[in-house]
């Protein structure tokens, strides 16, 4: 999203897919410090661990391919330690 001057927004949601421990979607935190950040996985031993970890976030466990969240829901998504997990 953009202002009416053209400069970009802070996000105030994030999505972070296959966010495995919760390590990056906590760096996102850093760089987009008002954003409400959470964080998705496929393994719950990941999920607990980020949940531990880092509880001011919340974590979603679902797959990347299907959220089943609604269209829009977050201003970005990022995908930090999911792309080695692709099949190429």
């Amino acid at each position: 999203p953009h202002s009416e001057g053209g400069v970009p927004e802070m996000p105030k949601s994030l999505l972070d897919l296959g966010c495995s421990g919760g390590f990056s979607t906590h760096e996102m935190s850093k760089a987009f410090p008002s954003a409400k950040l959470t964080g998705m996985d496929l393994s719950p031993y990941f999920l607990s661990v980020a949940k531990l970890s880092f509880p001011e976030h919340t974590f979603l466990h679902g797959l990347a391919e299907d959220t089943r969240l609604p269209d829009a829901s977050f201003d970005v998504v990022t995908c930090n330690f999911l792309l080695h997990e692709l099949p190429i």
